[in-house]
């Protein structure tokens, strides 16, 4: 994650938006992990920033 972000270190609790994130840098980090035999699902797990503040506008309060 933070080679796609080009941001370190990333916490558990940062968020992945606001760290510069956006659509097209989670489908990179996807293909990235894919590419690499990353099991997505441990991932999502390890570093749930990529997920914090979907729905919430991309905020998290």
């Amino acid at each position: 994650m933070e080679q796609v972000l080009d941001y370190s270190p990333i916490g558990r609790d940062d968020d992945f938006f606001d760290l510069g994130g956006d659509s097209l840098k989670a489908i990179e980090f996807v293909s990235k992990a894919h590419n690499e035999e990353i099991y997505f699902k441990k991932m999502i797990e390890q570093q749930d920033c990529i997920l914090s503040g979907a729905g919430e506008g991309h905020r998290r309060k």
